[in-house]
């Protein structure tokens, strides 16, 4: 009566092997060849973001990091090198990784900040609210009445959390300060509540080179699968 709700579909039973697309030990050889040639060049290179643009498979890392962010052999090279230094190439896996220092600063990882975001059309409200906060006037107030989001949206942030053009911007604002930044669809006033205590911190240009199997690797993979 019930035959409806036992029927099974169609079915096979497959059986398969895998041929591992994986890097021979010639592109082992010839990628230490053109690793060793980039870290040489590396040494010499004038402008860190452009050479790590052409020769990284990573993009450029603006952040900046403390020692305490960094891992071992690099934090203590990093933090006791000299600027021209490379650290590296470093072979993990199949990931070759070399690394120098970009910029050295004296700042705090974080700052305390309060924000007024306003609409960016309001360019010249946005002057006139400024002055009556460098005046003394409530920030707070002025927020809850000019802004086109709720509070004052600020706190503690780190610095390698801004976008890098308002970080750029607020790493030699003042304490107190009111920086006048426009951001995507929006104009912020943000006023510097406090900064963090300034520590030595590294901006690092990153080297990562993946070894890849070959053409001519694959092509040999593809013939053992196809004797197989």
């Amino acid at each position: 009566e019930h035959k409806d709700m036992f029927k099974s579909g169609a079915s096979r039973s497959i059986e398969y092997v895998v041929f591992d697309v994986i890097p021979s030990e010639e592109d082992f050889t010839e990628a230490k060849n053109t690793v060793l040639t980039i870290a040489e060049n590396f040494k010499n290179a004038t402008d860190i973001e452009a050479f790590v643009a052409a020769n990284s498979q990573e993009q450029f890392d603006y952040n900046y990091y403390k020692e305490s962010d960094l891992q071992g052999e690099l934090a203590n090279f990093v933090f006791g090198s000299s600027k021209n230094d490379v650290y590296g190439p470093i072979l993990n896996g199949d990931v070759y990784m070399m690394a120098r220092v970009s910029d050295r600063r004296m700042m705090p990882d974080s700052i305390e900040l309060s924000r007024i975001v306003l609409n960016p059309t309001m360019v010249q409200q946005a002057d006139s609210i400024a002055e009556l906060a460098s005046k003394g006037a409530n920030f707070a107030e002025l927020a809850n009445k000019h802004s086109v989001v709720e509070g004052t949206q600020g706190g503690k942030i780190a610095y390698n959390q801004l976008p890098r053009e308002m970080a750029e911007r607020l790493f030699n604002a003042k304490k107190g300060e009111i920086v006048k930044i426009m951001d995507g669809n929006a104009l912020q006033l943000i006023r510097i509540d406090d900064r963090m205590k300034e520590q030595p911190m590294v901006q690092l240009g990153v080297i990562i080179h993946r070894i890849i199997a070959s053409d001519a690797t694959r092509a040999a993979i593809r013939q053992t699968a196809d004797k197989f």
